[in-house]
């Protein structure tokens, strides 16, 4: 789906045939058209053999995201606010940095753990490098 920005008299000419498509001619100040998708649900729970065991499952992730949740919020916000506080000096950039890392071993731990309870997860994709 292509979505293009037309000028006023673009869209009143065009408005008796909504069939047909114009599009603006290229100018150094228009923007190409950009593509639209919609993200797609790839989250799905694999298939149990009864609801005892996906209560079972269930709860076990539950109860055991209490104290995963509680050491990852202590340890993060502490390490932010420890950053922030020695951003003055040069002991604050790396405080920082290594905080983010424990942020993404937070993020790999859940969802091994959502793995270990039967959701099936997208792989991971992060934006390319420009």
């Amino acid at each position: 789906m292509n979505l293009t920005t037309r000028s006023g008299a673009e869209s009143a000419a065009s408005a008796g045939s909504p069939s047909e498509e114009t599009r603006p001619e290229a100018s150094s100040s228009e923007t190409a058209p950009v593509e639209a998708t919609a993200p797609s649900s790839a989250v799905t729970l694999a298939p149990t053999r009864g609801p005892l065991s996906r209560l079972g499952r269930d709860t076990g992730y539950v109860l055991g995201g209490l104290p995963i949740t509680l050491v990852s919020f202590t340890v993060l916000v502490t390490g932010l606010c420890l950053a922030a506080g020695l951003l003055i000096t040069v002991i604050g950039v790396p405080v920082a940095a290594g905080t983010l890392a424990t942020a993404v071993g937070f993020g790999r731990l859940e969802r091994l753990r959502l793995a270990a309870r039967g959701t099936a997860l997208a792989p991971v994709q992060y934006a390319p490098r420009r």
